[in-house]
């Protein structure tokens, strides 16, 4: 592993979060989840570093424990952000498209970085990180009695639908999240996000294992990566490097 995520646990570390997970699922892409700390007092003390439309988005919370926590989660991306591309984070531009997803404006890293994306879910946060590619990441805490069906219904396509139908209920409870996550990162890293109907996007299971997984070549040009720890499910979609995988094969 090198050094470039140790720089993304350092500066957690030393803003008093704790590291959940980090890991590399592929050369040039860099996962990092966090929870961030209940007293926040050295992250807000940064928020100077935000840029004025980030300042005056925090401030359209209604409630304190909102704007804090947006507060936070910005703060910390961008001194995330200022590590890997050896810029002062408050000069960093970050713009977002028609569909919401953040992008970097003009950078002065050479080479540049070419995409990232984040997630929060409660009180944790992840960051993803390619270099040579777009990518999307989505992390989503259990919830104690979700409506498993009508969850279903919402994000499947009528060929997922009969299949997680057909799990016990523990299987279709872990399938779904799986599901629900996966969508989502990967439609974030396209770049519509929820804008379009995660329905509409089939994604193959592999069911020789002890319980279904998604395949990680689910869709062409895409790998996909998913987690659970803690109550937490995590999915990561990256668009593949189509030389190296086929050197690789």
């Amino acid at each position: 592993m090198n050094n470039r995520p140790n720089r993304l646990i350092e500066t957690a570390l030393e803003f008093g979060c704790d590291l959940s997970t980090l890991f590399q699922p592929a050369e040039g892409v860099d996962i990092i989840v966090v929870r961030l700390p209940e007293d926040r007092c050295r992250l807000l003390k940064q928020g100077h570093i935000l840029s004025p439309q980030e300042r005056s988005r925090a401030g359209k919370y209604k409630f304190a424990r909102h704007r804090e926590k947006y507060t936070a989660r910005r703060v910390l991306l961008r001194l995330w952000l200022a590590g890997e591309l050896s810029e002062p984070p408050h000069e960093i531009r970050i713009g977002y498209t028609s569909h919401g997803k953040l992008f970097l404006g003009q950078q002065k890293s050479n080479p540049p970085l070419t995409d990232f994306n984040m997630s929060h879910s409660s009180n944790s946060l992840a960051l993803a990180i390619h270099r040579t590619g777009r990518i999307g990441i989505d992390i989503e805490y259990e919830r104690t009695q979700p409506d498993i069906i009508t969850m279903l219904e919402t994000i499947c396509t009528p060929e997922e639908f009969r299949f997680l139908k057909s799990l016990s209920l523990s299987e279709m409870k872990s399938a779904c999240y799986q599901l629900w996550t996966a969508k989502e990162a990967y439609l974030k890293a396209i770049g519509v996000g929820l804008s379009q109907n995660p329905n509409s996007v089939n994604l193959q299971w592999d069911i020789h294992g002890d319980t279904p997984k998604i395949e990680k070549n689910s869709l062409p040009g895409w790998r996909f990566t998913s987690d659970f720890s803690s109550g937490l499910h995590l999915c990561v979609c990256w668009e593949n490097d189509l030389m190296q995988e086929n050197i690789n094969y």
